[in-house]
């Protein structure tokens, strides 16, 4: 049977990168097709059998899938056996890249992605003799990438500028040249240079060169190569016009260290604002799912209680109080009230619902309470059909 699965992707930095992926995983047996959104730095695939291949194949082309930690708190394991069963049963649920279990604290520790769903793990477990206690603790990264690109490219300006200053404002003002040459001599300046420039391209910089420089070593060249071979070529020459300048023709013995400093330092620059328009994609996509509640107020015969919305399942009823948000999609069993539908229709005026009408996660209910029975969860209700088009169009 054939999947499909969405999720994020690192390292995608530029066409070259998504036609290089997109031909990594095509080259698998049980992928029926792929396709890369630059703009969300996400891949859809069709797989049909396990996905975990496919994820090791795309590690092994540098463009490994993004990844957030999950705990949860497993009971009923008792030896080393069923240490390897448990880390085995996760294993095999979609979206899980990694497992381990640690039968002293009786904590799963998980690495997935973005297509993994709680409840298909609650599922898996429910067939065996390991209980899942409690709900599941996702973790994020702990630094934003974002705030990561940030940081990098103003330090790498930080240092580009003296450099800049130094080497092009003699040209800019002959007379501050003279000055700076008169007081400090010719080569403390190039040495002042050369170390500014070294901090840029080791700091900020190093994985534009790691990247590149893996990039060749594997006969697959990509923008990152093109930065590592320009700035780094400017960055050798000078290098050796300072230290070794009987190796070089007479009259060229001439540095270019702001040439490697401000080529990687654009570089960054361009990653961050690149990164930045991502950022608020994601988060207009965001905002449309945030209009989902986290909680329903689930009827369990004559009493009801609060659940999480990823916990609901196709048919449970739900109870709708005044004022509340429609957690997921629904049809109305029972009581009347007017509900805010403006998400959908822009009408600012209520629609009047009762029983068998339709609701929609993310409108509001008005006055009234209505108990509704769930039809659609997760990627198939309106609100999450409605983000994936948002993502499309803004791929576009």
């Amino acid at each position: 049977m054939t999947q499909t699965h969405i999720f994020a992707v690192e390292n995608l930095n530029c066409a070259a990168c998504v036609r290089r992926l997109e031909a990594a995983v095509r080259a698998q047996d049980t992928v029926h097709d792929a396709e890369v959104n630059l703009a969300t730095s996400q891949i859809t695939l069709q797989v049909q059998g396990a996905l975990s291949p496919v994820l090791a194949g795309m590690a092994s082309a540098g463009y490994p899938a993004r990844t957030q930690s999950v705990s949860v708190r497993i009971t009923g394991a008792s030896c080393g056996s069923c240490v390897a069963r448990v880390e085995g049963y996760a294993a095999d649920v979609p979206g899980v890249v990694s497992a381990t279990f640690s039968l002293a604290t009786e904590t799963l520790q998980l690495e997935v992605i973005d297509t993994f769903e709680a409840q298909a793990l609650r599922d898996a477990f429910g067939k065996t003799s390991y209980q899942i206690e409690g709900d599941l603790d996702g973790q994020e990264a702990a630094d934003d990438p974002l705030d990561g690109l940030r940081r990098r490219a103003v330090l790498a300006a930080a240092l580009t500028v003296p450099v800049v200053v130094l080497e092009m404002g003699g040209h800019l003002v002959p007379a501050f040249r003279a000055l700076l040459v008169t007081t400090f001599g010719q080569t403390p300046l190039w040495l002042v240079q050369a170390l500014l420039t070294s901090l840029v391209l080791a700091g900020p910089g190093r994985g534009l060169f790691v990247s590149g420089l893996r990039g060749l070593w594997h006969r697959a060249p990509d923008m990152n190569a093109l930065v590592a071979l320009g700035a780094g070529a400017a960055y050798l020459y000078s290098l050796t016009a300072l230290l070794a300048p009987a190796l070089l023709p007479a009259g060229a013995v001439h540095v270019y260290f702001e040439a490697a400093a401000v080529i990687t330092t654009l570089i960054l620059v361009g990653r961050w604002l690149e990164g930045r328009a991502r950022a608020q994609a994601r988060d207009a996509i965001g905002a449309l799912l945030a209009l989902q509640p986290p909680q329903a107020e689930v009827i369990q015969g004559d009493s009801t209680e609060m659940r999480p919305v990823a916990h609901l399942t196709l048919g449970t009823h739900v109870r709708l109080r005044p004022g509340m948000a429609v957690p997921v999609d629904g049809e109305v069993v029972a009581g009347c009230s007017d509900v805010d539908e403006a998400l959908l229709t822009g009408e600012p005026a209520p629609v009047p619902k009762a029983p068998g009408d339709k609701v929609v996660g993310g409108s509001v209910n008005g006055t009234g309470t209505l108990d509704v029975r769930v039809t659609a969860v997760g990627r198939d209700t309106v609100l999450a059909r409605i983000a994936a088009q948002v993502e499309a169009a803004q791929s576009g």
